[in-house]
């Protein structure tokens, strides 16, 4: 498996990323119904990983609070470092693992 490979997202990890930050606010879908104007079950659509607008997804990150930001892949372990540690050590152990297993 390519270095790419490893840290490219899945519209389900970007879906369950939604629901995590929301459920982390205390929001439920009907507040980011209300906060994006979006139907609840479009909302829905994307916390299931189902493929969405661009433009949906980014009235969405604003909607909780965020900002998508574009990353080369050479720089995500160093930005995911920087902005959630703990996640960053638990990625770089499991790819360790990996490679060892190959």
């Amino acid at each position: 498996m390519s270095d790419r490979e490893k840290h490219m997202q899945t519209l389900q990890d970007i879906g369950s990323a939604l629901k995590q930050v929301r459920l982390k606010q205390k929001l439920t879908q009907r507040d980011i119904q209300e906060r994006t104007g979006m139907s609840q079950q479009h909302y829905q659509r994307a916390e299931a990983g189902n493929d969405i607008r661009l433009s949906s997804l980014l009235k969405i990150l604003d909607g909780l609070g965020l900002t998508l930001m574009l990353v080369p892949d050479r720089d995500v372990m160093d930005v995911a470092a920087i902005i959630a540690p703990e996640t960053a050590k638990r990625f770089s152990l499991l790819d360790t693992m990996k490679d060892l297993e190959d």
